[in-house]
């Protein structure tokens, strides 16, 4: 406006009483308090976003209606009020900021214990099974008593067999707990072939030989890493690398790794014990017997490094001291 205009304006006003007022102290101040908590209480029922988003909103919101009230003659505080919605704004990231990281940091510390009772719950699930798969074949061995301590060398052995094969730590583990249960189909064999003293029938025999495959049933069904290796263990021990085992006539390869070494380490551990039918063999002669049947009845690779362990393990395992046996590499 031209100076003119100002000044005629101003006359107008003052003739007019001064028709611009403030509004009562009260309500500025109630008008601050309420844009102070506006964002904050929004937030109880909104994210943090669209929460943030009210806080332009409300701040257009004042201007419009200050605005609105000058032109009816009424004088409302801005800046305090503006302050007060973007404090607000500003308080409610922050708060939520630091809500979201503390309520992260329990739930990472729940799930860390969580986490740690399931791993023991499920060591101690693990050990319950393994528990039960050796007592079990404790019970069926403790009806053939010239076994002794078979199923607990049988397990070692095998073990020890793995590791040199190079197999992992957690499968050699698993498969010097899963080894114990090779003979657990004896159990459903009567004593008088069981127990037999002298050479089998050739009925016998046959009876003998169902002791794969009922234990492989006992062992089936399992959802447990361990007891699906004894099972397959229990049906596979007795087959031959030429394929004239049983209970399926499996050849070479055909045979799981698991069942070709338990059953190397069964017919050793045979060899060199006592039994109702033989004095336990020098271990000399039951390490010619298991080179000679490289490639005949063990796979010859399982030969080689059953013969390169044979020694330490004999004497840790039998008590007594060995020779390097002869080895026919060509077979």
């Amino acid at each position: 406006m031209a100076g003119a205009e100002i000044q005629a304006n101003a006359i107008w006003t003052a003739l007019h009483g001064l028709p611009l007022r403030d509004v009562a102290a009260v309500i500025n101040l109630l008008l601050v308090a309420m844009l102070s908590f506006a964002v904050p209480l929004l937030r109880i029922r909104l994210r943090v976003l669209p929460a943030a988003l009210m806080g332009p909103l409300l701040a257009l919101g004042l201007l419009a209606g200050a605005q609105i009230a000058f032109d009816h003659g009424a004088i409302v505080w801005l800046s305090a009020p503006l302050l007060a919605v973007a404090l607000g704004t500003v308080t409610m990231i922050i708060a939520s900021h630091l809500s979201e990281t503390a309520t992260r940091r329990r739930v990472a510390q729940d799930n860390d214990v969580l986490e740690a009772k399931v791993r023991e719950r499920t060591q101690q699930l693990r050990r319950t099974q393994l528990e039960i798969l050796q007592r079990l074949s404790r019970a069926a061995e403790w009806r053939d008593e010239d076994t002794g301590l078979h199923i607990t060398r049988m397990g070692k052995l095998s073990e020890l067999l793995a590791e040199a094969l190079g197999l992992p730590a957690h499968e050699t583990e698993t498969l010097g707990h899963a080894a114990v249960a090779h003979d657990m189909g004896k159990i459903a064999i009567p004593d008088r072939i069981l127990l037999k003293p002298g050479p089998l029938t050739p009925d016998e025999r046959i009876e003998m030989q169902r002791h794969a495959a009922i234990g492989a049933s006992m062992l089936g069904d399992s959802e447990s890493d361990v007891m699906q290796l004894a099972e397959t263990i229990a049906r596979t021990h007795h087959e031959r690398w030429d394929g004239s085992g049983y209970p399926d006539g499996l050849r070479g390869p055909e045979i799981p790794l698991a069942g070709r070494i338990c059953g190397l380490c069964d017919v050793f551990d045979a060899l060199v014990s006592e039994r109702t039918y033989k004095q336990p063999w020098p271990l000399d002669r039951a390490l010619d017997e298991i080179a000679a049947q490289r490639g005949r009845h063990f796979d010859p690779e399982l030969v080689d490094a059953f013969l390169e362990i044979a020694a330490p393990a004999y004497r840790r395992l039998y008590g007594a001291g060995v020779t390097k046996p002869r080895v026919d590499r060509a077979a």
